[in-house]
C-alpha cells in the first residue's frame, strides 16, 4: 500500500515539474485562445512614432531646463541678487475712495 502511495506522489511531482517547465502546449489546454495582434497601417505607425518622439523630446526639454535652472539660481544667490518685487495693482488704490455700489433689489 505504501509503495502505491509513493508512486502516485512521484507521478504527481513529475507532472507538476513538466507543467512548470512549459513542455505542455498552452494551445492544447485552451484551444480557443489564439492572440494575433492587429497590424498598424502606415499612418497609424507614423502617428505612434511621432507621438513617441514628441514625448521623448518633451521630457528631454524638461530635464535640460532643470539642469540649467539650478546653476542659474545658485549663481544669483552667490551674487546676492534678490528677486524683484513688483508692486501689484490694487483694486483699492490708496487715497482713492471706493465707488458706491448700487443697492441690491432696486
Amino acid at each position: 500500500m505504501e509503495e502505491h502511495v509513493e508512486e502516485e506522489a512521484a507521478a504527481q511531482t513529475e507532472h507538476k515539474h513538466t507543467e512548470s517547465a512549459g513542455t505542455e502546449t498552452s494551445g492544447a489546454e485552451n484551444p480557443g485562445i489564439n492572440f494575433e495582434p492587429k497590424r498598424f497601417t502606415t499612418l497609424e505607425f507614423l502617428s505612434q512614432m511621432l507621438q513617441g518622439i514628441g514625448l521623448a523630446l518633451g521630457l528631454a526639454l524638461l530635464w535640460l531646463m532643470e539642469t540649467v535652472r539650478n546653476p542659474y539660481f545658485r549663481l544669483l544667490d552667490r551674487m546676492n541678487v534678490k528677486p524683484r518685487r513688483r508692486r501689484r495693482l490694487s483694486a483699492f488704490p490708496p487715497g482713492k475712495r471706493p465707488r458706491p455700489h448700487p443697492e441690491a433689489g432696486v
